[in-house]
């Protein structure tokens, strides 16, 4: 059965939102025929797989497009989703 595609962002976003490993203040999701794009940024290398992983779990996802940028807390990201 095909899952819709916000199903997958929110239970994405849960995973990400549930893991004590990784902080995901600064990251975005969104989904598109089981293809889930991860983009914004986390703190270190380690979180940045972590994510993958987290949502490589969540069940109607086929394949990670892992666009996040490692940097430090508090640094400015230079541009959000949907370009704005």
């Amino acid at each position: 059965m095909h899952k819709p595609s916000s199903s997958i962002e929110s239970e994405v976003r849960d995973e990400l939102d549930w893991d004590p490993m990784l902080d995901d203040k600064r990251t975005f999701v969104q989904a598109s025929d089981g293809r889930v794009t991860l983009t914004g940024a986390v703190g270190s290398f380690s979180e940045l797989l972590r994510a993958s992983d987290d949502a490589r779990s969540v069940r109607g996802v086929r394949t990670v497009d892992n666009e996040l940028l490692v940097a430090p807390a508090g640094e400015a990201i230079a541009e959000s989703p949907g370009g704005s």
